[in-house]
């Protein structure tokens, strides 16, 4: 089974900034906030892929990256239709599966009732598809007006705090 031809994840084109609040995501021509700004490190900019991850229950530092959903019966459902059913059912099926990349960027096989469906997603950045360990985790997002974030990115990410 190909545990990375599936994963979830979106194509972007921003920076990303280390900041004293964490890591923020920029995207057009957006001036960090003044109080970001004055000890903001760049970390990297260009093109990034940002997958989303899953944390497992008891071990938060680690995290998945779904690519495939097989339930019990056999069932498989990959990229973005596994996620949107294992996350949307997982109560329903706990011996399901999700194959897919750990944040530490070893293979994933993992029950649905070994993650932490009730914590915050993880949104792990890597310069390239076929990167296995993330340039950092994103904990922020900033967007000019003419910019179009992918739409789950978009809901999942809140803006850097302002004051």
């Amino acid at each position: 089974m190909d545990y990375f031809k599936d994963l979830v994840q979106d194509v972007i084109h921003g920076h990303l900034w280390q900041t004293e609040s964490g890591v923020v995501l920029v995207m057009g021509a957006i001036p960090l906030p003044p109080n970001q700004a004055s000890s903001a490190a760049l970390v990297t900019e260009g093109e990034l892929v940002l997958r989303y991850a899953i944390p497992y229950l008891g071990m938060s530092h680690l995290s998945v990256v779904p690519s495939v959903f097989v339930s019990e019966r056999g069932a498989v459902l990959t990229s973005w239709t596994g996620w949107n059913f294992g996350v949307g059912n997982y109560q329903l099926y706990p011996r399901a599966e999700f194959y897919g990349l750990r944040s530490d960027g070893e293979k994933a096989q993992v029950y649905l009732r070994e993650l932490d469906f009730g914590a915050d997603l993880r949104i792990l950045a890597y310069h390239k598809d076929e990167d296995r360990v993330p340039i950092a985790q994103v904990d922020y997002l900033l967007y000019s007006e003419t910019i179009t974030p992918p739409p789950f990115l978009a809901e999942s990410l809140p803006p850097p705090p302002q004051d």
